[in-house]
């Protein structure tokens, strides 16, 4: 299983909905992170006014999107 540990400590669940601030706090990303992962193709749900991200569509833009280390 992949690791969902974000660098703040605390756990991605693939089958959990996060709002965007929550997500935000969870994987440490800013604001402008999260703008440019949704026009990079970040899937957003809302519910009314409310904007939420899938976990499992997180964890997987992050891995997809990321730089490997050497």
């Amino acid at each position: 299983m992949a690791d969902t540990t974000s660098p703040t400590g605390q756990v991605i669940e693939p089958t959990s909905l996060y709002t965007l601030s929550e997500a935000m706090a969870r994987t440490g990303l800013r604001k402008t992170s999260i703008r440019r992962a949704r026009r990079q193709g970040l899937p957003i749900h809302y519910q009314g006014r409310t904007a939420f991200i899938l976990g499992k569509d997180l964890i997987e833009f992050i891995i997809r999107n990321s730089r490997k280390e050497h």
